[in-house]
C-alpha cells in the first residue's frame, strides 16, 4: 500500500454542507459520500474552498460524492 494510500480512509457519509466540508478540508477521507440535496452553490464551495483541480464531484448509483484530488507531491 502506497503512502496516499494510508493517508485516506475509503470513504465517508457527510448529512449536510459543513460536515462535507470540514471533512475535505482535513484531508482525511479520498471520497466523501453526500447524503443531502446538494445544491449547486454547494457543489462549487466545496470544490474551491478546500479541494485543488482535482477535486471533483461524481454521480455514481443515485449518490453524489466528492472526490479529493491528490497534488502533484503526494
Amino acid at each position: 500500500m502506497s503512502q496516499s494510500q494510508q493517508r485516506y480512509s475509503d470513504e465517508t457519509g457527510a448529512t449536510c454542507f459543513t460536515e462535507a466540508s470540514k471533512m475535505l478540508c482535513n484531508g482525511d477521507y479520498r471520497r466523501i459520500r453526500l447524503d443531502w440535496e446538494v445544491t449547486t452553490d454547494e457543489f462549487f464551495h466545496l470544490v474551491w474552498d478546500c479541494g485543488n483541480v482535482q477535486t471533483k464531484i461524481i454521480r455514481e448509483r443515485d449518490r453524489f460524492y466528492v472526490v479529493a484530488g491528490q497534488c502533484a507531491d503526494d
